[in-house]
């Protein structure tokens, strides 16, 4: 009996064994998969996988893409950010090497140095935008917005600007509050800056259809003068002003255009009902709609 109890226990482990075995083989890929991953042998997980472990896969694949293309904007930043500054260093190295007066070469100087602080400032921007990503949280946009808000009326204190919020508190995205807070901080400056006393934002989700995906639109317009038509093109491109007499670097707008992008969103510029311009931004993607 004992015998026949020790085999029938010995064929059990057997059995249990290769079930193991053949159950854990799909969790034994992934781990290879992503040791080649690791060596630059493959650029993400293949193969297919059961059901339980697609949500595991498809994740995986998700963040292993969103790295990698955080990596690649610092790449492309730092090469134009190289690029971008040989023009005022050898602008500088010129007049050094030309001998102009104290005065001339002051000004110069001064010019170069402040143009490469602006290169400087909008290229690690690129760089550090987070973009899409599955690791960040739902943030609420209105109350990032109301900070952002209070803090421009201390600044702009001498306008007797209104500043209306359209948006629902229950409104929550997943997006980098960085991110969001750089973007809605380069609009409503703008709207600060521009308007005569009126501004209004407003936020809200949007659903999708046919034609376009689920996602977060904002709306900055103000009563100002609005963007002409023959800048509405340009307005978005680093260095271009709406009006040269107004203090700025012309980068705020087209650092918002490079996070738009790493967010595969857009951007829109049209005359609002306030009469000035109105920028409504879209960020596609099923958004959160409570924390």
């Amino acid at each position: 009996m004992w015998g026949s109890l020790a085999i029938v226990a010995a064929l059990l482990l057997t059995v249990q064994g290769v079930i193991l075995r053949w159950g854990l083989l799909p969790l034994r890929r992934v781990t290879a998969d992503l040791a080649a991953i690791e060596r630059g042998e493959k650029t993400h997980l293949e193969g297919r996988y059961p059901s339980e472990l697609q949500g595991l896969t498809t994740n995986l694949n998700a963040l292993v893409n969103s790295e990698r293309q955080h990596l690649q904007r610092f790449r492309h930043a730092l090469d134009d950010l190289a690029h971008s500054l040989k023009t005022p260093l050898a602008l500088l190295r010129s007049a050094v090497e030309s001998r102009q007066s104290p005065v001339a070469l002051h000004t110069l100087i001064e010019a170069q140095v402040e143009r490469m602080s602006q290169i400087i400032e909008y290229q690690l921007q690129r760089g550090s935008t987070a973009g899409r990503t599955v690791m960040v949280a739902p943030v609420a946009i209105a109350s990032i917005a109301r900070k952002i808000v209070q803090a421009l009326y201390k600044v702009y204190g001498d306008k007797a600007v209104n500043c209306r919020l359209l948006i629902d508190p229950a409104v929550c995205f997943m997006i980098d509050e960085g991110d969001l807070m750089e973007i809605l901080g380069n609009l409503v400056d703008n709207a600060f800056k521009w308007c005569r006393r009126e501004i209004v934002l407003s936020a809200s989700l949007v659903s999708g259809s046919d034609d376009a995906p689920p996602g977060l639109l904002i709306t900055v317009e103000d009563d100002g003068p609005g963007i002409p038509e023959d800048l509405k093109s340009q307005i978005l491109k680093r260095g271009v002003r709406g009006d040269q007499r107004v203090a700025g670097h012309g980068i705020g707008l087209a650092m918002v255009q490079d996070m738009l992008w790493a967010y595969a969103g857009h951007c829109e510029i049209d005359r609002g009902a306030l009469g000035g311009a109105r920028l409504s931004l879209f960020f596609p993607d099923t958004p959160v709609e409570k924390l």
